[in-house]
């Protein structure tokens, strides 16, 4: 390669020591006569990885968020909070309506319209009171109907 400005091979000399991994790999098998200045290493960097960088979120990807008819409140959850986790300084009151939004009809979505809470750490603590009480009635009918087994003497 050649680089006729100083801050060219300064750059050139530079640019692996920023790379790791599969990055550093591509870099270590780009030919030396292909590449003839480090605006042209830049350009075919920027072509290789920078398609790939995961564009920052806002509050709008928890819009499209949406409880599966057949998808638990617990799955529901973990999948808003993952993405509501991504978005750096979310406000709280956005994420509160968009979660509500994103429920299916139900009891849950109905108590929490009702309560309305405030942020989502009053969301999931309600989430996992209800999920416990769903647990609790469902072991309540599966024991009803059963009698006790009687003591034989």
């Amino acid at each position: 390669m050649s680089f006729q400005h100083p801050c060219n091979k300064m750059y050139y000399r530079d640019f692996p020591f920023s790379l790791v991994g599969p990055t550093l790999k591509w870099f270590n098998q780009l030919l030396e006569v292909c590449i003839t200045s480090f605006k042209e290493l830049k350009n075919r960097f920027i072509r290789a990885y920078v398609g790939r960088v995961r564009q920052d979120k806002d509050e709008h990807s928890l819009v499209t968020i949406k409880q599966g008819e057949n998808e638990s409140i617990s799955s529901f959850q973990y999948w808003f909070k993952k993405e509501f986790n991504l978005i750096l300084g979310a406000d709280q009151k956005i994420a509160v309506i968009t979660f509500v939004e994103g429920l299916k009809k139900g009891k849950f979505k109905e108590m929490l319209l009702n309560w309305k809470p405030l942020n989502m750490e009053e969301v999931n603590e309600l989430a996992y009171k209800y999920i416990q009480i769903k647990v609790v009635d469902k072991m309540a009918k599966k024991g009803r109907g059963k009698r006790p087994m009687e003591e034989t003497h």
